[in-house]
This record gives structure tokens, sequence and C-alpha cells, in this order.
């Protein structure tokens, strides 16, 4: 707004009082250049022989003669050029399409390359009758992340970021009536679909395999500080959109909490941020036993032992997990346990437990894990010599939530064990930019029912798309205040402007008005009549008048005036038409983010007490 003001009272200056802004020369203080070289300070005559007799070469028969320049070392000292140089039009960027490279190493080979996942994934928003876009984004470490875009150029652009061993099919796998994706796309949003590194569709590095260790050393830290930053310019670069809405589900929200600390930046590139259980209070609020944690911290310990750093495979849960696996009922105990009890349907197993869970780092857990016993949330603590060479200090680097300024939307569960109910209301709490804190009205719905729950599309996902709706049009309206002062400033700078740079320019001519003529109606007079009147009468007759005055009565009659009315000269301000009243601005909540429950008998908070 501000350069907009300059601007308007630039324009207004130089229409004013032509050549006001060149009338006085510009001086500029033209850096001074010494150059180092040589001056030629005199000059030798020499001669040298052209002839030397054969029998002595001390007998010249004839010579030659050459002058010799004399040069000396001298410092030449002088004024640059000035040069004065107005700047040419803005270049405008072309965004070229997608190109579809596949960056795999080739002493290296896939089973099936990502592309070829890609095109096969990509099926499920075509069968949703909708078109799909593919990218690939490098990060700044080498990871070749692949993208999912359902396009609605021109649209405000969302990105949907799956968690912890699951990929973008979160978004989908529920088909066109239930999956966020697609509520989002017929609601006219650009929806991306990101898969972060070490799923099964992003598994590409510049220089690494999946064979090596060192491809899986990530946790929710590196896939925010690069994956999420990287894509999040992607989808700038492509949409040219400043800002997008950002939703996270688990993992997927903590890494965005992660980004955004350590670079406030990327905090003015989310225009909204809703978190859908994030995970980031552990330590006395997760609800598993001390057995079932002993359980996981085995299962890390011996995945490191046996240098396999992928935590499962795709297909590997599917495997031990199916309706028809021999530990089916005790892995079923162990989600429920871990994830809380939910709403999940065996049928979809080979859908959610097959192909949606798309692998994964040991490291990622193993950073919760040290989360959940330290109770700080931190990055992932290297030890001694790592955190050393990696933060350049004994501790691992802190995440300080106070730099989180981006708007946000908590979203909670009764029944989840991992992000409940309890950690969600307090993380609020180091989160002040909070707007709105809610609950879903289920009394079963644990942490994978955010993504998989048959009745997803009633319980969460209507009331995801009701909240970017009225976000946005929350922020229209502040907006067209916003542009209706910025105008009213803009008005004002201007006449300011031009009343110092043409004084009485304003007054300088006269105003010619047509004056209304006026008609009163009244009397004229048109003569006069003298008449006499007695003022001494006799006593014994009234008729005998011994004295009498006189006095003029003037004689008028009923006339019609006609005039114009005089002409007032006013000069008044510029006329600003306002075709609309101030827009009325919903707050969301005043003292503190509002916490909506949906017909509970007690408060979440009451719930989660009695947990």
């Amino acid at each position: 707004m501000f350069k907009l003001v300059v601007l308007s009272v630039l324009f207004a200056v130089s229409a004013a009082r032509p050549g006001l802004l060149h009338s006085s020369p510009v001086v500029y203080s033209a850096p001074i250049i010494q150059e180092h070289g040589y001056a030629n300070v005199g000059s030798i005559v020499k001669s040298v022989p052209t002839a030397v007799s054969h029998q002595s070469s001390s007998v010249v028969h004839s010579q030659a003669h050459y002058v010799q320049p004399i040069v000396a070392p001298v410092v030449k000292t002088y004024a640059a050029p000035l040069v004065q140089t107005y700047h040419v039009a803005p270049v405008l960027k072309t965004i070229s399409a997608p190109i579809y490279k596949s960056y795999a190493p080739a002493h290296y080979s896939y089973a099936a390359s990502p592309l070829a996942y890609a095109s096969a994934w990509d099926e499920w928003i075509k069968k949703a009758n909708l078109p799909c876009e593919i990218y690939e984004v490098q990060t700044e470490d080498g990871y070749i992340l692949v993208l999912y875009r359902i396009p609605k150029p021109g649209h405000q652009p969302i990105l949907l970021v799956h968690g912890l061993l699951t990929s973008s099919l979160s978004f989908v796998m529920l088909g066109a009536e239930n999956s966020l994706a697609f509520q989002l796309a017929s609601s006219d949003y650009d929806v991306w679909l990101i898969n972060t590194r070490g799923t099964v569709q992003s598994r590409n590095h510049t220089s690494l395999t999946p064979r090596n260790p060192s491809f899986w050393k990530f946790s929710f830290h590196e896939i925010g500080i690069y994956d999420l930053s990287a894509t999040i310019d992607k989808v700038r670069d492509v949409t040219a959109f400043h800002q997008l809405i950002y939703i996270g589900h688990s993992q997927g929200a903590t890494a965005l909490l992660a980004l955004c600390t350590l670079r406030p930046e990327y905090n003015d590139r989310v225009l909204l941020f809703q978190a859908l259980a994030p995970i980031v209070l552990l330590r006395n609020f997760v609800k598993f036993s001390p057995e079932t944690i002993t359980l996981v911290k085995r299962f890390v310990k011996s995945k490191i032992k046996s240098k396999a750093f992928e935590s499962f495979a795709q297909g590997q849960i599917l495997e031990k997990c199916s309706i028809n696996s021999e530990e089916n009922e005790k892995c079923l105990e162990l989600v429920s346990e871990i994830f809380g009890v939910g709403q999940y349907n065996q049928s979809l197993d080979p859908i959610a437990l097959g192909t949606v869970t798309a692998g994964g780092s040991v490291q990622e857990i193993e950073h919760f894990l040290q989360i959940l016993k330290s109770g700080d949330f931190v990055s992932y603590d290297r030890g001694l010599e790592g955190n050393l060479e990696f933060y350049h200090r004994v501790e691992p680097d802190g995440y300080n939530l106070t730099k989180i300024t981006m708007p946000i939307i908590l979203h909670y569960s009764r029944t989840d064990a991992l992000a409940t109910a309890r950690a969600v209301h307090e993380l609020y709490k180091y989160l002040p930019s909070t707007v709105g804190v809610y609950g879903v009205p289920a009394d079963k719905f644990n942490h994978f029912d955010f993504i998989w729950s048959p009745s997803l599309r009633n319980l969460l996902n209507t009331n995801i798309v009701r909240l970017c709706e009225e976000f946005l049009n929350d922020l229209l309206n502040k907006t067209q205040k916003n542009q209706i002062k910025m105008f009213k400033l803009v008005v004002l700078s201007v006449l300011f402007a031009v009343a110092a740079a043409r004084p009485g320019l304003l007054h300088s001519s006269p105003v010619v008005y047509s004056a209304p003529i006026i008609q009163e109606h009244g009397y004229a007079n048109v003569g006069s009549i003298v008449k006499s009147v007695p003022t001494a009468v006799s006593h014994q007759s009234s008729t005998v008048v011994h004295d009498q005055a006189h006095y003029v009565q003037p004689i008028v009659a009923p006339v019609v005036k006609t005039y114009a009315a005089p002409v007032v000269k006013t000069y008044a301000a510029p006329l600003v038409q306002t075709y609309h009243t101030a827009p009325v601005l919903k707050t969301y909540a005043a003292a503190g983010p509002a916490h909506y429950t949906y017909g509970y008998g007690a408060t979440p908070l009451s719930y989660a007490s009695a947990w």
C-alpha cells in the first residue's frame, strides 16, 4: 500500500507541475578509478648496423637509426563515467509444463520405477472423472519427490500432506464421494498431493539409492525442512499464488511446524493450516502402556542392528495384519493400543494396508520415541558427536513454537491414543495463532480414521471444506475494507501532493454555477393619499370639528418579486462514492480459539480427564 501511495503522489505532482521532479540537477558522487600503466617521458635515438664487413665484425659498412621511447610507470586517476539507468519493464516468467524425468542411477533398478507407480496411482484420480497432473520436485539434499495435482488453474491451491508410513493415497482411497481430495476439487480448489521421501513414489535421489543406509537417514525434520519447502515453492511457481492452504495429517502436520520454526519465512506462504491429529506432545499424553512402548523400542533396535533402515516395506503390514493372517488378532490389538479404538473396516485391508502404507524410515519412529522420552519438541538426537557436527552444539535444536504465525485450526478425536484430545488442547496454548480447535463428533475415531473412516465425509471432511470457505470469505471481507481505506488514503495523499506542488491550483479558476431563479410574492407601493382625522370635537355636537390632523396613507398592490439566488463558491473535497456498506468481520474467538463439540454430554476436556 505504501508503494501505491508514493506512486500516486509522484504521478499527481508530475501532472500538477510538469518538470518539477527534474527541475534541479541530480549530483552523483562518481567513483574514482585508479588504473596502473606506463607514460612516455622521453625518447633516445639508437643506431643498429645493417651491413658488416666479412673480414671483421667491427667494420660497419652501413647502419640504421630508430627512436626508442622512454616510459615510466604511472597511476592514472579519473572518475568513472556517470551512467543513468532507468529500469526496464519487468520480465515475465513463463512456466513450462511439467517434465517427467527419472533420476534413478543406472546401477540400481526398481521392481517398477517411481513414475510407473505414479502412472498406476493416478488412476485413482481418473476414476473420479477428474484430470490429473504429475510433477517431480528435487529437494536441496537431492531427493526426487512425486506430486499429484487435480488442476483448477486460477483457483486457491491446497496442499494435502500424508502422515507416517502412508502416502498421498490417504486422501483419495475412499473414492469420489468420501475422499477429502475429491471433495476439495468439487469445491473448486486446485488440489496438490505430496509423496514425501521414502514412499514408493518418491525413492529417487541424485546420488543415493534405497539400498544405501544414508538414503534412510531422515525423520519429520528433513521432511519439513527439505520436502515441504521445495513443494510449497513448486506450487507457488506453477500456480502464481503466493500462499496456499495446507492440510496435514499426523506427521504431515508435525513437519510443517518444524519447517516454520526453523525457517519462519514460510509462515507467510501458508494462508491457512488445518492440522489433523498433529503429533507434538507425547510424554504424559499418549494412552498406550509402557509395555507397548518397550515393544516399539525393541522393533527399532532390531531394525538398526540388522541394518534394515526401512521401517515397513509396502505390503509387509498387509502380510501380518490382513484378515487372513495368523497374526491378525495380535496385530489389531497392537494397532488399537498405539492408535486407539476406531472405525476401521477390514474390507479395506488390501488398499489401506497393502497400498496406502508405502514405506518409511526407522529414524522417523525413533525420533518420535525420543520426543516421548524427553517430553521436548526437539530435533533428532544424533548423539554427542553427531549433534556437534550437525547442530554445532551438544543438544539437538529445539523447535520454538512461538515463531509460528500462520492461522491454524487443530482437529482431534476422542479415542486417538497417539495424538490425544488432551495433547491437542494443550498444544494450542503454545500456538498463539490458533483460530479454532475442533473435535470429531464420534465415540470411536482413532488416529488413522482421519484418512480411512467409512464415515469420513460427514464426520470430518465436510467440516474441513466449510472452514476453508469461511476463512476465505472472512479474508475477502477484510481485503475489501482495506481496499476502501487504501483508496481514501491515496486520494488524500494526491490532494496534499498537488497542493504542495502547485499552491492555488485548486482555486486558480472561478467555478461558474447556474444560479436558481427565486420568485417571492409580496406588495409594492403604487401611490399615496392624504387623509384628515379630527383631533378636537364640540361637546354639543360631534359634527362640529374644532381641529384636525393630516397624514399620508400609502396605496399598495400585490406583486411578484423575481431575482437570482446569491452564488456561493464551495470548494468541496473529491466525492468518494461507496457502493457497499462496510464489511462485517467475523471473529472466531477474542480471548482464544473456539473449542467446538458436537453434542457430547461433557466438554472435550472432561472426557480427557475421564480417559
